[in-house]
């Protein structure tokens, strides 16, 4: 009776032991590894269903800018219809405002999107892709695009937009007083750093695109947070897709270091992928 007793207080103690495991396991994949994208798809449908940004505007997504875990940062990106290209700068950076605008009603101004337990994800900037026009990218030619830093705190007529054209070079439309200036050229500041992109290894499968390779520095300054950007095109060179991530999140890559970085990109289903471009946007 008393092994009888031994077996079934040990069986229980086991059982309890592996609830109390599996519970543990669940809380650690609800709180580090799942992602709710419930709302920002909600948002994404309301600002679709939009008939004035869409005359302008496709379809606009929201993409990842870095990996960190809990505080997630987002650009709010999509691209332009014909009808865009028609309007004079001022009112192309209205049009930019007025997603900025729709945002805010949509969230009462605030840029934090509940997106999981223990995680927010923030809008960071507004991003408009032009790829309308013929791009060579044999050429190290750019998508043209427009990008509005994300600021809850000011009105809408306040933001400005740097605009950069397919060869590089950066402007700055719109703003408080409305005026245009040119602030840098990225094909010449890329080739002062000596940051290159080295060794881009593309692979699709099932549901995503994944991106891998290394940036070099190959110059005598150590750099950090170096941000990079990939765009998925088709077999004519198209745009179907950006993504952004970090090759280092500040610890710095040195002189004549490398650091990998990857891309694990969702696959959009209406189109078809067949090649992309690796570019530094950002660093330290």
């Amino acid at each position: 009776m008393g092994k009888l007793f031994s077996k079934d207080r040990l069986f229980f103690t086991s059982t309890l032991l592996a609830v109390i495991a599996a519970l543990f396991i669940i809380w650690i994949y609800m709180t580090f590894i799942v992602f709710d994208e419930s709302k920002m798809n909600s948002i994404e449908d309301s600002l679709s269903k939009d008939s004035e940004l869409m005359k302008y505007f496709r379809p606009l997504t929201f993409n990842k800018d870095d990996d960190n875990t809990n505080s997630l940062s987002f650009t709010l990106g999509g691209f332009i219809k014909p009808e865009f290209n028609k309007l004079n700068n001022e009112t192309k950076v209205n049009k930019i405002e007025l997603v900025a605008e729709k945002f805010n009603e949509i969230t009462n101004s605030n840029p934090d999107i509940p997106c999981g337990f223990n995680k927010e994800c923030t809008l960071k900037q507004i991003m408009i892709f032009d790829d309308l026009q013929k791009i060579d990218y044999d050429k190290n030619e750019f998508t043209p695009s427009y990008t509005a830093t994300y600021d809850p705190s000011i009105t809408t007529d306040q933001y400005t937009v740097s605009f950069m054209n397919k060869d590089g070079k950066i402007n700055e439309i719109g703003g408080t007083e409305n005026t245009t200036t040119t602030t840098s050229n990225f094909n010449n500041y890329s080739n002062e750093i000596e940051l290159k992109v080295m060794d881009v290894n593309y692979t699709s499968s099932e549901g995503y695109n994944y991106v891998s390779g290394a940036v070099k520095n190959n110059g005598d300054n150590t750099y950090t947070y170096v941000k990079l950007k990939v765009s998925y095109m088709d077999e004519s060179g198209n745009v179907l897709d950006t993504d952004f991530t970090y090759a280092d999140d500040g610890e710095g890559i040195m002189p004549d270091e490398e650091k990998s970085y990857q891309f694990m990109t969702r696959k959009r289903e209406d189109v078809k992928y067949s090649k992309c471009t690796v570019r530094i946007v950002d660093f330290n």
